[in-house]
């Protein structure tokens, strides 16, 4: 064929090509976002990405300012509710702590040409709503194949906010029709520094002191001089703020119980960065203040 001129195999394959990479970079691939419902009212369609209830993630954490008007959840130190405060120097000055679920999820919304886009997402709820997450877990055998509506029910600012659970039609809302079972922006996910910052006993207290966490190179040592860059802004994503709920829960003297189904109890994380395949990094090798759904 003379230069210049192709066949109609050709065109259609390039354009065939040029669709699905339109398509690819229209979704936010590799990015984890926070989900939220601000208002009485507020509704979203999701998928929720657990079919056995030893997946989920609970944690400890305390609400700390971090730089210029920011708050970031900090690991508790503490290995149990019945260990030593002093093991814990936030919780030593009388700091309280929160307990949570972190939930990943996949929400489904619509652009403004109607069709789907999917975002991987993860919801800080009280450890509580564990609980709900179970019993559907055990009524419907796993969630990945179910699609919810969640409904908020509490007007912003309530600490009396509740959310309603409701599986949808999986005949109309198949992945046909958009809602498709992507996980895969989970697949490199690790809920730390994205929804908690780990930090040793040693950069707490320092940070009681100053006011900020020390900066650590990659090698885990810190830096005789000031780092050019931000201490912090590289590992913070968003401020996680839930202002229904109450400011905090003073440090328990008995250990953390759930009712439905199961028993939240403590572990350590071993010091492998299981999450994020990490075997080299020093600040990865220290336990973590997390626990099971079991």
């Amino acid at each position: 064929m003379v230069t210049g001129m192709y066949s109609y195999e050709t065109y259609a394959s390039a354009k065939s090509k040029e669709k699905e990479t339109k398509e690819t970079s229209e979704k936010p691939r590799g990015s984890v976002g926070y989900f939220k419902l601000m208002d009485d009212g507020d509704e979203a369609i999701v998928r929720f990405v657990y079919d056995d209830p030893k997946e989920l993630v609970m944690a400890h954490v305390h609400d700390e300012p971090v730089g210029k008007n920011k708050h970031r959840r900090i690991l508790c130190l503490r290995e149990n509710a019945r260990d030593d405060t002093e093991k814990c120097p936030l919780c030593a000055r009388g700091d309280k702590y929160f307990a949570k679920v972190y939930l990943k999820l996949i929400e489904y919304t619509k652009d403004e040409n109607g069709k789907i886009i999917h975002q991987a997402k993860i919801w800080e709820r009280p450890e509580s709503f564990a609980d709900t997450i179970v019993e559907y877990i055990n009524n419907y055998g796993g969630l990945k194949d179910t699609v919810f509506k969640i409904k908020r029910k509490g007007i912003r600012g309530s600490t009396d906010t509740n959310y309603i659970l409701t599986p949808l039609p999986s005949t109309v809302f198949t992945e046909e029709s958009g809602y498709i079972k992507d996980f895969s922006d989970f697949d490199k996910f690790y809920f730390y520094p994205h929804s908690f910052l780990s930090k040793t006993k040693e950069d707490i207290e320092e940070y009681i002191k100053t006011g900020e966490f020390p900066f650590h190179k990659k090698d885990g040592s810190t830096p005789t001089t000031t780092p050019t860059t931000p201490k912090e802004s590289t590992s913070v994503v968003e401020e996680v703020v839930v202002k229904e709920e109450p400011k905090g829960i003073e440090p328990p003297t008995s250990v953390v119980t759930a009712p439905v189904g199961g028993q939240a109890t403590s572990s350590t994380i071993p010091t492998t960065n299981t999450q994020s395949g990490d075997t080299n990094n020093p600040l990865m090798d220290r336990p973590r203040r997390r626990y099971d759904y079991k």
